[in-house]
């Protein structure tokens, strides 16, 4: 099925994990033909190509795909090597309104540096929780609840992740709206804007992991390889906000953070969320809560009436 980029699984959902484990790839067998009745969550650790119902994908380390049931796949590679694989079903669950949400998109090849070395970690969380050793029933219950839980927040963080994407497939035909089954879905335009989601969600974790340091946006910017005015417009349809009002944001999110769990004094707190000038501080952290930083402090201490 030429074209085919995304799987439609329904809003509401359960899964049931058939298997996780390592999978390796000896030397004199190099090609490699399946068709699972699972769903089938692979994250690779070599370089080739992956054909998934028609769809060929340029495989590096780190990227991931999706192999939905009773679609072909195959796989060309260079050497020999191992990918991590997680095979599962997925049953539809009643409730929720399918005329307004028939349900989200996943796609079928993720690559690391767009998503996949997330995903990768995930699913590496879930195998071993399989692996856990379960003494008691209650123990195997519990590891098999929390293995699945895992799975199906993966799934749905990642069909809110890659939305925008989604959002330029056709709408599902009915006939792919059965409960479970799901449908593929051809993405045009899709791949042309995978790279700048890439540079744009690089760009976030920076924001997110360095909030403390000072960043320029243009630094951001030229980092990312995209024009000043695309950039711009990217970063605020994806996520909402300006760079800078995103980076303000995280800021203020860990002030109230430290204002709350720690005794730092207010100056220090600017400082730990990289905002040197505490008159700055304060008038930001004013207009975001309403508070000045002291008398958010003594709210969440109890020490005077909450906010109504």
């Amino acid at each position: 099925m030429p074209g085919v980029k995304f799987h439609l699984f329904p809003l509401r959902f359960g899964t049931r994990i058939e298997r996780a484990l390592w999978v390796g790839f000896a030397a004199d067998r190099m090609e490699r033909q399946y068709r699972h009745a699972t769903f089938a969550l692979h994250q690779h650790h070599y370089h080739g190509v992956v054909e998934i119902g028609g769809e060929r994908f340029a495989l590096r380390p780190g990227d991931v795909t999706l192999s939905p049931p009773h679609v072909g796949s195959s796989y060309e590679l260079r050497d020999a090597s191992h990918h991590l694989c997680i095979h599962f079903f997925v049953e539809a669950a009643a409730g929720g309104d399918t005329e307004v949400a028939p349900g989200f998109f996943f796609p079928l090849h993720v690559p690391a540096s767009a998503g996949g070395a997330a995903l990768g970690d995930s699913m590496q969380a879930i195998h071993d929780i399989t692996r856990h050793p379960a003494r008691t029933e209650a123990e195997r219950a519990l590891m098999e609840a929390a293995a699945t839980a895992r799975l199906e927040a993966l799934l749905l963080a990642g069909g809110l992740r890659f939305a925008d994407l989604a959002s330029e497939c056709p709408s599902a035909p009915a006939a792919n709206r059965s409960p479970g089954s799901g449908g593929l879905q051809a993405a045009s335009g899709a791949a042309r804007r995978r790279t700048s989601d890439a540079a744009l969600e690089a760009a976030r974790e920076r924001l997110e992991r360095d909030y403390a340091k000072a960043i320029p946006i243009a630094e951001l910017v030229r980092g990312s390889g995209l024009s000043a005015h695309y950039f711009a417009a990217r970063f605020h349809q994806r996520f909402g906000v300006t760079a800078a009002g995103y980076l303000l944001r995280v800021r203020m999110e860990m002030a109230r953070h430290l204002l709350l769990t720690t005794d730092l004094p207010v100056k220090e707190v600017a400082y730990e969320c990289g905002i040197a000038d505490p008159q700055y501080f304060n008038k930001q952290f004013r207009r975001t809560t309403g508070l000045s930083p002291s008398e958010f402090r003594l709210r969440g201490t109890g020490s005077v009436p909450p906010l109504p």
